[in-house]
């Protein structure tokens, strides 16, 4: 193995180290929303939460909250706010109405 050492630190190959991640650093976090057999309606708005002091999202099916957050509000090119997950909708093969 010596050899193989001096080959190395020779050519400026990097010594190879393994590692050990937890999974919770490489996994992302999803809003999932599950629909209903028949028709969906799937809304969202934001407000100034006073209480918290910031704006909160909500995202709405079939008029019930099934999502909610705290976010920044950003202003341009149109007053918005960001989810801070990726957001999957699963309508069980019914219609979504947006």
């Amino acid at each position: 193995m010596n050899w193989l050492n001096s080959f190395r630190r020779r050519n400026g190959i990097p010594k190879t180290t393994l590692r050990v991640e937890a999974m919770e650093d490489r996994t992302v976090p999803t809003i999932v929303i599950t629909g209903t057999p028949g028709n969906d309606t799937v809304t969202s708005k934001f407000f100034f939460d006073t209480s918290a002091g910031q704006y909160r999202g909500q995202i709405s099916l079939n008029g019930t909250v099934v999502s909610s957050f705290l976010s920044t509000l950003y202003t341009s090119p149109a007053p918005s706010i960001f989810l801070l997950e990726p957001l999957e909708v699963d309508t069980l093969g019914g219609n979504m109405i947006n």
